[in-house]
C-alpha cells in the first residue's frame, strides 16, 4: 500500500526516536501521538488506552494483538466535544489554563466560550506497523449556535440532564452559568420564529449530525 506524505514523515520520526512514545504538535489545530506497538513493546498503546499500570499489565497482550491485526486502511475514528474558555489546544498538568475549570467566573463573557469538537483518529502505519493517534480540533464560538435550528435546545438538554458521570468527564461546569441561560434564550427564539416546533422534545435529529439548513449556512460562511 502506498504511504501518504504524512505517514512517511511519522515513519521517519518513529525510526529516529529513542523514545518509543512521543507527543508531537504539528502546525495548526492538530496533534499527533505516536509510538511502536509489538509483542515486546506496549508503551504507546498503554499510554492511550490504559493509563493505569495494573490494567496495562493485565491487558497488554490483548491490546498488542488487537493493534497488530488492525488494517492499515481502516482507521478507527470518533468525534468528541466539550466547552472551553478561549481556545486551549493542549493542557498538560499544571497548565495555567486549568484554573478556569475550578471556578465559575462572574465576569466571564459569552464571547470567550467555545464549543470544541475533536475529530480523533487511531491508525496503524503500513511500513513500521506503528500506531498513531491524532486529532483535529475545531473551536466554534457558542454564539454561532444561535443560528442553528434545534442545536441550542439539544445542547441545553444535555447540559441540564446528561448523565452525571459523563458531564463530570466533559468538565463543562466552569462555563455552564453563562452558556445554559444563553442556550435557553436562543431555543425560545427559534420556537417563536417557527424554526423549531413549539412542543418539540429534544432528541437525535433525523439527519444527524446535520441540522436543517446546515448546507446553506456552511456555503455562506465559506463565501460562496
Amino acid at each position: 500500500m502506498q504511504c501518504t506524505r504524512m505517514e512517511r514523515l511519522l515513519e521517519n520520526r518513529i525510526a529516529s526516536s529513542r523514545n518509543p512514545c512521543t507527543y508531537t504538535r504539528l502546525p495548526g489545530k492538530d496533534a499527533v501521538f505516536y509510538g511502536s506497538v509489538s509483542s515486546s513493546s506496549f508503551t504507546m498503546a498503554g499510554s492511550i488506552i490504559l493509563p493505569n499500570k495494573k490494567k496495562r499489565e493485565k491487558n497488554a497482550n490483548y491490546v498488542c494483538s488487537y493493534f497488530a491485526k488492525t488494517p492499515t486502511d481502516k482507521p478507527i475514528q470518533r468525534g468528541s466535544w466539550g466547552l472551553e474558555i478561549d481556545q486551549p489546544l493542549y493542557m498538560p498538568p499544571g497548565h495555567p489554563h486549568e484554573v478556569h475549570r475550578s471556578t465559575q467566573a462572574s465576569d466571564l463573557a459569552l464571547s470567550r466560550c467555545h464549543l470544541r469538537v475533536d475529530w480523533q483518529t487511531l491508525r496503524r502505519l503500513p511500513l513500521s506497523g506503528s500506531v498513531v493517534f491524532n486529532f483535529k480540533a475545531l473551536f466554534t464560538p457558542v454564539s454561532d449556535l444561535r443560528a442553528e435550528p434545534y442545536i441550542p435546545g439539544l445542547l441545553a438538554k444535555i447540559l441540564g440532564e446528561g448523565k452525571s458521570s459523563l458531564m463530570q468527564y466533559k468538565n463543562t461546569w466552569h462555563v455552564e452559568h453563562v452558556v445554559r441561560p444563553a442556550l435557553a434564550t436562543w431555543h425560545r427564539e427559534q420556537v417563536a420564529r417557527g424554526l423549531v416546533p413549539e412542543r418539540w422534545e429534544p432528541h437525535t435529529l433525523e439527519e444527524s449530525p446535520w441540522y436543517p439548513g446546515w448546507e446553506r449556512r456552511w456555503r455562506e460562511n465559506q463565501g460562496f
